[in-house]
């Protein structure tokens, strides 16, 4: 019994040397072969990025377009002797991307889009002064979070 568990130890360990042995051939060739496709998958990694902000624009804006109530058609409200006429309003100036590596082949990256939503409120003595837009102030900001997936040819929301 001490034989054949000495023997299986044995093979065991030339198992393991000759293994170390033949992945340390072969890891120069996939060394350069991964860093050639390093170079193209940053290259593609770029492309997605290019197309993931112009997608992030194009999705604030119609958030912008959205929003309820918006800068055309606030909502307004009586407090004590002033009115008050309140919107939200995306700060486009504030859409940031950012990119990660998706969990399978079918969806290969995940996108997130990152913008603030501010909400304002506008007094006057009357419904029209309030409308108007002239005094106000932002009362608060909301950070917006939004994922969307790439199908390998488009953003998908």
């Amino acid at each position: 019994m001490k034989t054949i568990k000495a023997c299986a130890l044995l093979c065991s360990c030339l198992l393991a040397f000759s293994g170390c042995a033949a992945s340390d051939n072969g890891s120069a060739a996939s060394s350069a072969r991964g860093g050639a496709e390093t170079a193209a998958t940053s290259e593609a990694q770029s492309d997605v990025k290019v197309k993931l902000d112009q997608t992030a624009q194009k999705l604030a804006a119609m958030a912008a377009r959205t929003v309820v109530p918006s800068k055309s058609k606030p909502k307004v409200s009586r407090h004590g002797k002033q009115y008050v006429a309140t919107y939200t309003d995306v700060d486009m100036q504030s859409v940031r991307t950012s990119m990660r590596p998706g969990q399978s082949a079918r969806v290969p990256y995940v996108g997130i889009i990152e913008y603030l939503e501010n909400t304002y409120e506008c007094t006057g003595a009357t419904r029209a002064e309030a409308r108007s837009l002239k005094n106000c102030t932002a009362t608060k900001g909301r950070q917006v979070k939004e994922l969307i997936s790439y199908d390998g040819k488009k953003w998908q929301y």
